[in-house]
């Protein structure tokens, strides 16, 4: 009897752990779309607000910063990856936890914002400016990057960054992975970097480098790609 009742014991924690594991990732995914949801909402708001919906490459400085600057003040620029959905205002906070997860409204969001680096220079003027998003593996946020790291566009990609005052391209000439605990690629005084996983076509003169940084298909690993200035 006492064995029955100890089998009965057992089967029923392992029912209660079971339970609470299915419960725990529905909890997840209801707050995933939630959020998702809510993500999309700011990015719809941002995008009229600054006139880029549709993205005129003719325009010196398409972005209506006058708006965003009311919208948001922490707002220094804006990045467009042409063939790809990156299409976003850039922020910088105090620190680079609070953008982590705060939409460009300020509002809690898992999804968090593009952001800069908080010890780089407003105007990209450092020899390597650092900029920051999830990938949130759909067409939004930093996603685009991890598809840029796998070859999905080809090599002959460029990154162009608005400011209030001027506009700036970049060539991309190198994407890798590496740890998250790897702060190398995140030094602001480092205008070049050798590794790349990708062969990109070769870079003449050496001015000054955009970093970007985001999650590949885990939390330790991070997709890691450089641009220079042309």
């Amino acid at each position: 009897m006492k064995h029955q009742t100890g089998y009965k014991i057992l089967i029923n924690c392992f029912l209660i752990f079971f339970c609470l594991i299915f419960f725990l990732a529905i909890f997840r995914l209801f707050r995933s779309i939630y959020f998702e949801k809510k993500n999309i909402e700011v990015e719809k708001i941002v995008l009229e607000q600054a006139d880029m919906i549709q993205f005129d490459p003719t325009k010196e400085i398409p972005v209506n910063f006058t708006k965003l600057k009311e919208m948001n003040e922490d707002v220094v620029g804006w990045i467009v990856i042409p063939k790809t959905h990156i299409n976003y205002a850039i922020v910088k906070g105090s620190d680079n936890s609070f953008y982590l997860s705060h939409d460009f409204l300020k509002n809690y969001n898992i999804y968090g914002s593009i952001f800069m680096n908080y010890e780089n220079k407003n105007d990209f003027s450092d020899a390597n400016t650092i900029l920051f998003g999830h990938n949130t593996y759909r067409e939004s946020m930093f996603s685009d990057i991890v598809k840029i790291y796998e070859g999905e566009f080809g090599t002959d990609l460029s990154i162009l960054i608005y400011t209030p005052e001027e506009v700036m391209e970049y060539q991309i000439y190198s994407t890798y992975l590496t740890v998250d605990t790897d702060s190398q690629p995140l030094s602001t005084s480092v205008n070049f970097f050798e590794k790349s996983d990708l062969s990109f076509p070769k870079i003449s003169n050496l001015t000054k480098t955009l970093t970007i940084s985001t999650c590949y298909k885990d939390d330790t690993r991070r997709v890691i790609l450089h641009a220079m200035k042309k």
